[in-house]
């Protein structure tokens, strides 16, 4: 049995996105957070479905091959390029290398610690005044602040999990 998605969203999922917060530069702590916000969405569709729901149909996700948690990973992804990325560092972090589906990174290597300094990052992102922080590099050469991807795709999950009429 799943665990209920507040439960999972309160007892796993924040206080790795704390520990995150608290150390944005070690990469463990940025693979865990990965991993809970990974495992968060397969909460948000097992909630759904066991308050009857078609998470698929009530999201519009109807381009979607399959009803498992990777087809509602995919279809999500669609939506938001931030969890896509997201979803992609979570695969590539559990498999160490992706080669389907043509991820936006292709190895747990992917991601790594950079002090991004003034004026090479974007306007807003990442954390201020140059500090070592986690960074992924996609494949098309981008960096992108992970902690700032982990918090965007979850301010999105939990709009998908409003959306749903589920309680987090």
């Amino acid at each position: 049995m799943a665990m209920p998605l507040k439960d999972f969203r309160d007892s796993i999922l924040q206080p790795n996105l704390h520990d995150l917060a608290e150390n944005f530069s070690d990469l463990s702590k940025g693979f865990n957070a990965i991993s809970a916000v990974d495992a968060y969405t397969a909460h948000i569709l097992h909630e759904a479905e066991n308050q009857g729901l078609d998470a698929f149909s009530e999201l519009e996700l109807t381009e979607v091959k399959g009803t498992g948690d990777a087809a509602f990973k995919a279809g999500l992804a669609k939506l938001c390029p931030e969890f896509a990325l997201v979803r992609d560092i979570a695969k590539a972090n559990k498999h160490a290398l992706l080669t389907a589906h043509s991820p936006a990174v292709n190895g747990s290597g992917d991601t790594g610690v950079q002090a991004i300094r003034f004026g090479q990052g974007k306007y807003g992102a990442g954390r201020f005044g140059g500090v070592e922080q986690l960074v992924v590099t996609d494949l098309d050469g981008n960096d992108h602040f992970l902690e700032a991807l982990i918090y965007k795709a979850v301010s999105f999950l939990d709009e998908t999990a409003t959306q749903l009429k589920l309680e987090i």
